[in-house]
């Protein structure tokens, strides 16, 4: 049976229902202490932003903003979702349970590999009893400064990583990190990606049920 790499935000969890408020509440104090100019903000367009990394993020849409201001307007950002996330506005993915259930039960490991931050992800696999499903977290927390391509590479060979080996995401981190280690991906496209992002993937699926089936498939 093979090991899934599963990024985490677009993939698993719906993740603009609380980086939304979260993305509004960072830009609103850099607008306050003059760092920006008020501006109307779509939630698609937010959530472009899900799946890279912090510093990339903010270093690509305002490069010009000092590092300590978007840190600090980061941590608001972060600390919104973690207040939306405890009362309870996040999920997961309608049909993502079901999914994974399938996949552990057809004796797949699950691991996660994402561009989030450890407490985000212990937090949430408390909230969402991740550890039914997923035995390993592999976060860019981890591995500062590295790409998802690069963070496979290093983690790939842990013990309880068994091969073949499967991506799963919805971004061009995850479908490039698969390409780049010559691995089968699969693309979410019901996640946040544009769809440009994700031709290059072995497989696309519009709904998380159908990944089971995804994941045979690429595994022939």
């Amino acid at each position: 049976m093979a090991t899934l790499f599963l990024d985490y935000d677009g993939t698993l969890h719906e993740t603009l229902k609380v980086y939304a408020p979260g993305f509004r509440a960072g830009y609103a104090w850099l607008v306050q202490e003059g760092y920006a100019a008020p501006q109307e903000f779509s939630d698609e367009w937010i959530g472009r932003w899900l799946g890279w990394t912090v510093q990339d993020m903010w270093e690509t849409f305002m490069p010009e903003l000092p590092e300590p201001a978007w840190r600090e307007a980061s941590h608001l950002v972060g600390q919104e979702m973690d207040r939306l996330t405890e009362a309870g506005c996040g999920s997961l993915f309608a049909g993502i349970p079901e999914a994974l259930d399938a996949l552990v039960a057809a004796g797949h490991t699950c691991v996660m590999l994402s561009n989030c931050g450890k407490q985000y992800a212990r937090d949430h696999a408390r909230i969402y009893g991740l550890d039914r499903w997923l035995s390993a977290y592999h976060t860019s927390a981890d591995f500062p400064g590295l790409t998802k391509a690069e963070i496979y590479r290093a983690v790939k060979d842990a013990p309880g990583h068994p091969y073949p080996h499967v991506v799963v995401g919805d971004r061009f981190h995850d479908i490039q990190a698969a390409a780049e280690n010559n691995i089968p991906s699969i693309a979410c496209a019901f996640g946040y990606g544009a769809p440009e992002e994700l031709t290059a993937a072995t497989r696309v699926i519009q709904h998380p049920i159908e990944l089971p089936t995804a994941v045979s498939a690429v595994l022939g």
